[in-house]
């Protein structure tokens, strides 16, 4: 089955875009083979499995309320203040330095297509 990834967004390809094609693959793998795969790569690899299941399980999630809390605020400096009343002021200066980085990346990317 052919499936093709469709990244969101403004169209900037960046890791996600290839994230997404990957773990495409990897589910198209896990519903052919499941469990077997798992158990043959941990018969083999040993060490590679026991890292790969530790890497796995660093997922970090920052939960700040609930699905579509931000999108009926509207404007950038709405959303800033709701997160900084729902995660604190430390979230705030995160959030604004991530939407710096993107401003300046855009803005790099603009300048390279000119």
């Amino acid at each position: 089955m052919t499936r093709m990834y469709k990244p969101r967004g403004n169209g900037i390809r960046d890791i996600r875009e290839v994230s997404g094609e990957f773990f495409l693959s990897v589910q198209d793998v896990w519903r052919e083979r499941g469990n077997e795969i798992l158990h043959r790569v941990a018969d083999s690899y040993p060490e590679l499995f026991f890292a790969g299941m530790i890497k796995f399980c660093q997922v970090t999630k920052v939960e700040v309320g609930s699905p579509g809390d931000f999108v009926k605020l509207g404007s950038k400096q709405a959303i800033i203040e709701k997160l900084e009343q729902k995660a604190g002021p430390e979230a705030r200066k995160l959030f604004e330095k991530f939407v710096r980085d993107v401003e300046k990346l855009q803005a790099q990317q603009d300048q390279e297509t000119r």
